[in-house]
């Protein structure tokens, strides 16, 4: 309880859903091979030199943004995604989805009424929280067991000239950042959170597009939003210089995966048939190793 490393959560806790393995291993400066590392590295380095060039660029060149976020710069990016509440922007999503008129499936959230209060807005208030609470042990365990350094660290480690084998093209480029600390490489003041960077706690809280699509009868189109929003406030990490990639894609995989385990029982509290659920899960879920952000 004295260390100031943030919530150091052991693979062996009991409200871990699986142990770091699931997921695939990150890469390292100092791998055998540390060329798919420094690849990932560069692409975090690049979207930093574009924030720094110009911090009002839309952030849409990167992504297609959801509604919610339409209109947002690099800027508006980064900063909707720096220390907000943990449940912001499913809570957003959800309010979206209902002043547009959006309802419950009955057939999995069976309804009381034709204004069921109890089991809309209130179900869903409490799922924005629930879904958070029960992805962060498995997330942070998994960061803990990965141990990846974030991308400040190994950008500063570069600017001092402390880490071998670092590719000339981006020595050159951290060069002409003329960092002055570890912090300055990315968009925020304080720099990253102190905890490992893969897999990305915002990415893995982001898992609104399944238990949403799972819980509300939406279109494709709104499904596709949700997905949007997901993938935005996670690469939006990336476009603040605190994540590379594949933190975003492995914890967006591990929310996804931790909720579709656990979802089943959660609902049956409600009302809802557990082999229904699971149906609607694998007709929602998403493959995000592969998604684009274009969608």
């Amino acid at each position: 309880s004295t260390t100031d490393a943030e919530s150091p959560v052991l693979s062996t806790e009991s409200l871990v859903e699986f142990p770091p393995d699931w997921a695939p291993a990150a890469t390292h400066a100092d791998d055998a091979d540390p060329s798919a590392f420094w690849a990932e590295f560069e692409d975090v380095v690049d979207v930093q030199l574009l924030r720094r060039a110009n911090p009002l660029r839309p952030a849409s060149e990167f992504m297609s943004l959801p509604e919610i976020m339409l209109g947002y710069t690099m800027t508006d990016g980064a900063e909707a995604v720096h220390s907000e509440f943990p449940n912001t922007w499913p809570s957003e999503l959800v309010k979206h989805l209902l002043s547009r008129g959006t309802r419950m499936d009955p057939q999995i959230v069976p309804q009381r009424s034709a204004t069921d209060f109890v089991n809309t807005d209130v179900l869903l208030s409490r799922m924005a929280g629930w879904a958070v609470s029960e992805v962060s042990p498995t997330a942070f365990a998994c960061k803990w067991g990965n141990g990846r350094a974030r991308p400040e660290e190994v950008a500063w480690a570069v600017s001092q000239g402390t880490l071998p084998g670092v590719p000339a093209s981006i020595r050159a480029k951290i060069t002409n950042m003329t960092l002055v600390s570890a912090t300055d490489f990315t968009a925020y003041p304080e720099g990253s959170p102190r905890h490992p960077s893969y897999p990305a706690m915002h990415s893995a809280a982001s898992s609104a597009a399944l238990w949403v699509a799972v819980m509300m009868d939406l279109s494709r189109a709104q499904l596709a939003d949700a997905r949007r929003l997901d993938w935005a406030v996670s690469r939006f990490r990336t476009l603040a210089g605190v994540h590379y990639d594949s933190d975003n894609r492995v914890g967006l995989s591990i929310g996804q995966e931790v909720i579709a385990r656990r979802l089943p029982d959660f609902l049956a509290q409600f009302g809802a048939d557990r082999d229904a659920v699971r149906r609607k899960i694998e007709q929602v879920r998403t493959d995000w190793s592969t998604y684009t952000g274009f969608e």
